[in-house]
């Protein structure tokens, strides 16, 4: 029984209950993968030429909204260093002092970057609550900082939230990766899709202007249109889209112009198997 953190498990150390506590992810080595403004990509770069040179420890913050690459972005870090990413979620544990400890010596052991997801459940202060079990509070956060300080390896913290400014202080890297505009979006559009889709350039322009999503959304939008397309085995297109997005934006509040966008959307779908659209995406 295994567990993924940013979607990628290939394997997991069960705690004592036999749950899982961390996970391995495959780094990544393809720095087209995460599409990033010009002076945050050169950032993170900058960064990735630092941990080659470090031979001591390094404690990395790789901060940003969802979905914008942040586990990604570990992933590339670790991929430049040629060395796994052992993954823990700190959500997740009901004693995350115990799946500190796990993590940390599974990766002095295979030579692996950590990452520790959702560190802000742990580096917002908060009193321990005497009436919960001994193992269920967040511990403290300079105790963990400390922990991970004496490693004496890669740790990289992927949060969502703005940390403490004293927190900031203990982090030798930071970075934040803020969300996609539309050139961004765009890309991300055109290299989720295969160079044979049928999505024209202005199609794919209208995707990135009218649909304000994260990195990782469009990436699973383009997964969903090329799986049901490759069901009907045809070439995948706008209409593919369309229904890819129409279950992306299920669950997600949206706007007046949001939902004028997917009626749009709805009317080019139905006009698709008319017409022939140049494959425009890749590259």
């Amino acid at each position: 029984m295994s567990s993924p953190v940013g979607g990628h498990m290939l394997s997991a150390m069960l705690s004592a209950n036999g749950q899982p506590e961390w996970t391995a992810i495959k780094p990544a080595r393809d720095w087209q993968e995460l599409v990033l403004p010009a002076a945050e990509a050169a950032h993170l770069r900058a960064i990735a030429s630092r941990l080659r040179r470090r031979r001591r420890s390094s404690l990395v913050l790789l901060g940003g909204p969802p979905g914008t690459g942040k586990t990604l972005a570990a992933r590339l870090l670790a991929g430049d260093r040629d060395m796994p990413v052992f993954a823990l979620d700190l959500a997740k544990p009901r004693a995350p002092d115990r799946a500190l400890e796990q993590v940390l010596a599974a990766a002095r052991s295979e030579g692996a970057v950590v990452l520790l997801a959702h560190p802000d459940h742990v580096l917002r202060k908060r009193a321990r609550d005497t009436r919960a079990p001994s193992d269920s509070y967040t511990f403290d956060p300079h105790n963990m900082l400390e922990r991970s300080r004496r490693h004496r390896g890669i740790v990289v913290f992927e949060t969502r939230r703005r940390l403490d400014p004293a927190l900031l202080d203990r982090f030798d890297l930071s970075i934040e990766l803020p969300f996609p505009g539309p050139r961004e979006r765009e890309k991300i559009w055109r290299r989720g899709l295969p160079s044979d889709a049928r999505v024209s350039a202005a199609e794919l322009l209208h995707l990135a202007e009218a649909f304000t999503l994260p990195g990782a959304a469009i990436r699973g939008c383009c997964l969903l249109a090329v799986s049901a397309a490759e069901r009907e085995g045809a070439p995948a297109s706008i209409r593919h889209v369309a229904r890819a997005l129409e279950f992306e934006y299920r669950d997600r509040l949206t706007g007046e112009a949001t939902r004028l966008a997917l009626a749009d959307l709805r009317r080019r779908a139905v006009t698709d198997s008319a017409r022939i659209a140049p494959g425009v995406t890749g590259g």
